[in-house]
């Protein structure tokens, strides 16, 4: 009989390392009844026990503690297989929002109906390679949908595969870790309470509103180019492809120190429909008295320092000059 990875517990069985080693690698047994192993795979048995021994996790009940320990099993001993930790008041905390959550039919994810639940960069692993992403998005979704299930392992895989294993169980709430070296080297995904639910969209149907997204912000950067073309004055900035999740407030917070810096000037934050951040200039208050060109001095003054900091907190890919009118278009 041959055990696939993936269906395998984190942890060593409780019968012996040998087993689980044996599990770990997809070989063999003649008899599992009987502990006895192909002599074939013997020597490859060997050279990965000490190894895969050392490497379980214990978990509290919910999943969110983990703990790494050896496995210590043996064929008289389970060692540190029946081992858990105990929740802890964040463990409830979580719990009780993941409820109320359920009970709200809420997904925190994905309730904007334009809004993408996963991070650029799962977006363009899945492109690269979209038929084998789809899979594994398949394998995640039968995996969240199943209330008793808690661990998921997947079969040892290339770097740039685990990369993309890693990246969707974040976006999915999920935790995730590699384990065992190469070339068994496989991820073990983990639900835990920052788990709710599966996005509602699956990753196809986010790369088609990424792409009319990135349609559209091709479209307002022709109006930039008409608009400067007539001379219009620069009187803010356009931010592209910002940070998954980020609020208006968490934009200010990291930009105060220079939009606030220059008296008569204050700045409106918006998303436009292709989720590109603008922040546009416009005199403080109604009796202030700023012209354009005194506003695109300003934001010509500043483009660096806010650039930097766009770029070094990660708050979008890039920081344009840009004209905006009154409806931050």
């Amino acid at each position: 009989m041959t055990f696939r990875a993936r269906n395998v517990p984190i942890c060593c069985p409780s019968l012996d390392v040998a087993r689980c080693v044996a599990r770990s690698l997809s070989v063999d047994l003649i008899s599992a009844a009987n502990n006895v192993i192909d002599p074939v795979s013997a020597k490859s048995l060997g050279q990965h026990a000490n190894k895969l021994a050392n490497k379980i996790f214990i978990t509290c009940e919910c999943q969110h503690l983990k703990q790494e320990m050896k496995c210590n099993a043996s064929k008289t001993s389970e060692g540190n297989t029946k081992k858990s930790l105990s929740c802890d008041d964040e463990c409830a905390r979580l719990e009780r929002n993941r409820k109320l959550a359920l009970a709200l039919n809420i997904d925190p994810a994905a309730h904007q109906d334009e809004h993408i639940p996963y991070s650029t960069e799962t977006l363009r692993m899945f492109r690269e390679s979209s038929k084998w992403s789809q899979a594994q998005e398949r394998e995640f979704r039968v995996f969240a949908a199943d209330e008793a299930e808690k661990r998921l392992r997947f079969k040892p895989m290339p770097n740039h595969q685990r990369a993309f294993i890693h990246s969707l169980a974040d976006d999915f709430g999920l935790d995730s870790e590699s384990m065992d070296p190469e070339p068994h080297r496989h991820v073990a995904v983990f639900k835990t309470p920052r788990f709710v639910m599966a996005p509602m969209k699956t990753l196809a149907e986010c790369v088609r509103i990424r792409l009319n997204a990135e349609a559209a912000a091709a479209t307002a950067i022709e109006e930039q180019r008409r608009l400067r073309s007539n001379n219009e004055a620069y009187n803010g900035f356009l931010l592209t492809h910002p940070r998954f999740g980020l609020t208006v407030d968490e934009i200010r917070s990291e930009l105060s120190a220079h939009l606030d810096a220059t008296p008569g000037l204050a700045f409106d934050i918006a998303f436009l429909p292709s989720e590109e951040i603008v922040i546009k200039g416009k005199p403080a208050t109604s009796s202030t008295n700023i012209s354009p060109t005194s506003i695109e001095a300003a934001v010509k003054a500043m483009k660096s320092a806010v650039a930097s900091i766009v770029s070094t907190k990660r708050v979008a890919s890039s920081c344009q000059l840009c004209t905006l009118d009154s409806s931050l278009n």
